[in-house]
């Protein structure tokens, strides 16, 4: 009995394979001619017949998307102005270009490849047009809280922004706090460490209260340098009118110059390395 077992299934081995070849042969004659196939072959995945759209398609996942945290500063815009929960800014490439959208609407256009004066331009376009369709929710007041001059003096940007949104939440949305709001958010970024992006609200954030700022008339040149060089374009940093402190400079009325050119404290020598030293030098 033990003898018959390998001829058995040898023999249930051909079997399989004899259906499998009729299978295969049955489902070739049923195919579509030669010249259809070409045809078909021809139009690419999902019916594409343009080759640039084709192009497109096997392209995409490796093309890099607009900066994030300008895609986070459209949706601020409207949060700071108070406005109701929008559809959340979107892109979509076509003709070579980014199209941008927020809330539904369409916010302009982009190239592939957009530099930071590219993205600033569109945010502060943005901030313009909001503005304007809220005209009550920034008010002409130039009243500043003395607590976060205080504090920005001090290069204190956490409590010097925490202290504008309390006066913010009670109702109080003056151009001066807006400005106070844009100084501290732009500090607050720049003394961020971030190595993994996880400071990038911060950073949009204050991309979002720049842009309000300025398209409210504020003069925030070294903020948008501070800004730029802080996200990684350093080139539109050093083109910046505002960029690095000069002795002239100093006596610039703008509130974001003057905290610019400030020096910075000085710190004391911890006094246990003080000591280390002075015992080694008498030693």
């Amino acid at each position: 009995m033990r003898s018959r077992l390998p001829l058995y299934g040898a023999l249930l081995v051909c079997l399989v394979l004899l259906v499998l070849a009729q299978r295969h042969f049955a489902t070739r004659s049923h195919t579509t001619p030669v010249s259809q196939s070409l045809v078909a072959d021809r139009t690419g995945p999902s019916g594409v017949t343009d080759l640039d759209s084709l192009r497109n398609r096997m392209t995409d996942p490796f093309r890099l998307r607009p900066d994030l945290r300008f895609m986070r500063a459209l949706d601020l815009v409207d949060a700071m102005l108070g406005a109701p929960d929008s559809v959340a800014a979107g892109w979509a490439f076509s003709d070579g270009r980014w199209r941008i959208t927020c809330d539904g609407r369409d916010v302009g256009t982009l190239s592939e490849m957009p530099d930071y004066a590219e993205l600033d331009s569109l945010l502060l376009e943005w901030a313009r047009v909001r503005l304007a369709e809220r005209r009550n929710a920034v008010g002409a007041s130039p009243a500043r809280s003395a607590k976060a001059d205080a504090s920005l003096q001090k290069l204190d940007a956490l409590w010097a922004v925490r202290d504008v949104d309390q006066h913010w939440r009670a109702g109080e949305h003056g151009v001066g706090l807006l400005g106070q709001a844009a100084d501290g958010l732009t500090w607050l970024a720049l003394e961020t460490v971030d190595r993994v992006g996880a400071g990038d609200p911060v950073t949009a954030r204050a991309f979002a209260a720049v842009a309000l700022g300025r398209a409210a008339g504020l003069d925030l040149d070294r903020d948008r340098a501070l800004l730029a060089k802080t996200m990684g374009y350093g080139a539109a940093a050093g083109r910046s009118p505002a960029r690095c402190p000069r002795a002239t400079r100093c006596d610039s009325s703008s509130r974001a110059t003057a905290m610019a050119c400030a020096p910075r404290p000085t710190l004391r020598r911890p006094r246990i390395a003080t000591n280390i030293s002075t015992s080694r030098t008498s030693g």
